[in-house]
């Protein structure tokens, strides 16, 4: 029997909820620059692969706390500050601001006068009016950020404003190594490339984005092991059974706490 691809656009609630809505939410109280840039930054820019754990909350606090003109040298300061003591690579770091109109973040998403733009409002109006490329290529000028970082905020952003491009959706698909290995399995076990899993993506869902969000969580997550996750896609029985059974243990948890 086919797996049922609707279960990974219903399981990417659990991420929304644990991982994007705070963001946005907080974002959404009070949108702007700050914000904006705060939440990029938090939340998405840091994502990479053997980045400190510690480098999107020194980001947060030095955008939020550290700097009240957002000056770019300042912002960068209040960041190293931050990491107390710690050296990041200058070369890879958004906030490393070289010169003016440089490609740190703060320059990147700068108006002609050198004012901050809000990130959030400048990419959800490409992509509003189909833009996606544009919205792709300029979240991928910052310094640091790649393909998978770029995709990986425009499709958070996508779903929050629930916008669906016409075209280029593949864009909007960050591709890790766990949801890569769902599209392998599932399409016969044939390697697949990064373009061609996003493609895959687009092709077998109605909601890609959401799917994507979905599928990410349910495989590093929930199956959080590649076992469990090849026996989870060949037994949609079981893949319920364990997705039933972390739900229930996070409801314990936060029963525990809450006393």
């Amino acid at each position: 029997m086919a797996f049922n691809l609707e279960f990974f656009e219903r399981v990417s609630v659990m991420y929304k909820a644990q991982h994007m809505d705070p963001w946005w939410d907080w974002y959404d109280a009070e949108p702007g620059p700050r914000r904006g840039l705060a939440l990029f930054l938090g939340q998405y820019a840091y994502e990479r692969e053997g980045r400190p754990r510690s480098y999107p909350h020194a980001a947060y606090f030095a955008v939020t706390l550290g700097s009240q003109s957002l000056d770019a040298p300042e912002i960068w300061l209040a960041f190293k500050r931050e990491l107390a003591g710690a050296k990041p690579n200058e070369m890879l770091n958004p906030l490393n601001h070289a010169r003016p109109g440089c490609r740190c973040v703060r320059c990147t998403f700068a108006d002609t006068s050198g004012q901050l733009l809000d990130i959030v409002k400048v990419t959800r109006s490409y992509l509003v009016t189909g833009q996606v490329w544009r919205a792709y290529d300029h979240v991928k000028q910052v310094r640091g950020v790649g393909r998978k970082v770029a995709s990986f905020f425009l499709r958070d952003l996508a779903v929050k404003f629930q916008i669906t491009p016409p075209r280029d959706r593949e864009l909007l698909q960050p591709i890790d190594v766990w949801v890569r290995r769902v599209a392998e399995h599932l399409n016969g076990g044939t390697s697949l490339s990064d373009q061609e899993t996003a493609s895959w993506v687009c092709q077998k869902f109605a909601e890609p984005e959401v799917a994507n969000q979905g599928l990410w969580y349910f495989s590093s997550q929930i199956a959080a092991s590649e076992v469990k996750l090849r026996r989870a896609l060949d037994n949609e029985e079981y893949a319920n059974e364990i997705t039933e059974r972390y739900v229930k243990q996070l409801q314990s948890a936060a029963n525990a706490w809450l006393g």
